[in-house]
């Protein structure tokens, strides 16, 4: 027997049988672990499966949208076509394609719209007109006083995407130019006379009144507005514009451009139209109100 001199307390190893208690207290206890390492072994094992199957559904995932992509006809043209200026031309293939090499050749550049007046007699001296023109939906105002060179400023200074330049050819050769600060065709310039002097007309810009701006299939277009429910005279900044007329197939058309919107004289022009059409009924019938038809000779 033997007996420890610990101050902690008293501890006994065997006793008289020799009986090793500490060992099997020590084996009991590790015994007693193995259900706990058992289950952190499986936990382990259950993780590393759920990993396996989030890598099998991501890649799922991919083969489902790569089969998605080939729910389209163009995903079997075998054909492809690249541009090798990409900022100067796209290109795009059908399934009948024929394979090569092909070089695009720009034979014409789109230009800028450049219009001119009649020659003037020079440009700086006064033009005695007043009015106010429209140049893409800007109003210029003309006084008395002012010169080719005057106009042009005025039309520079208005942010009309237009600008206006004299060509001084010497006494009887000088021009007023208005160029489109864009090319194209969708970009030309859209100019009218508004009110007061025909300053466009008789500068020669404008051949007169009745010319329709741009055609369209089976009608016309105006110049470009903001809104329709807004004073045509207040869109486009003019001053003093009131009463005025247009003529359409005959029928005549009042508006008064200070309070008219492109609404209220779109009605105007189907009012006019209508009534029109409802005369030449009665003219071509014969039956003009209060009048009766005549009998047939028996």
């Amino acid at each position: 027997m033997a007996v420890g001199s610990s101050l902690s307390g008293i501890s006994f190893s065997g006793l008289s049988s020799g009986i090793d208690t500490a060992g099997i207290i020590s084996r009991l206890m590790q015994l007693e672990q193995i259900p706990i390492s058992r289950l952190q072994t499986r936990q382990a094992e259950v993780k590393q499966q759920q990993a396996v199957y989030a890598q099998f559904r991501s890649q799922l995932q991919a083969i489902s949208s790569a089969a998605g992509a080939l729910n389209s006809a163009s995903a079997f043209n075998p054909v492809s076509a690249t541009s090798s200026k990409t900022e100067v031309a796209t290109l795009s293939a059908t399934s009948d394609a024929q394979a090569g090499t092909y070089n695009l050749t720009v034979s014409k550049l789109a230009q800028a719209q450049k219009v001119a007046s009649t020659a003037q007699a020079d440009s700086t001296s006064a033009l005695n007109k007043t009015g106010q023109f429209v140049v893409n939906g800007k109003a210029v105002q003309v006084n008395a006083t002012d010169s080719l060179r005057t106009i042009a400023q005025k039309v520079n200074s208005s942010s009309a995407g237009v600008t206006a330049s004299i060509i001084d050819g010497g006494n009887g050769s000088n021009y007023l130019t208005f160029t489109s600060n864009t090319t194209g065709v969708k970009k030309s310039i859209q100019m009218a006379d508004l009110s007061g002097d025909s300053i466009l007309g008789s500068l020669g810009v404008v051949s007169g009144a009745s010319a329709i701006r741009e055609t369209i299939t089976n009608g016309a277009t105006s110049t470009a507005f903001a809104k329709n429910n807004e004073a045509v005279g207040t869109m486009l900044n003019a001053q003093g514009v009131g009463a005025a007329s247009f003529t359409i197939n005959g029928s005549t058309v009042n508006v008064d451009l200070s309070t008219d919107n492109l609404q209220t004289i779109a009605n105007s022009i189907n009012a006019a139209v209508s009534a029109m059409f409802v005369l030449l009924l009665y003219f071509r019938s014969g039956l003009w109100p209060g009048n009766s038809p005549t009998p047939a000779p028996p």
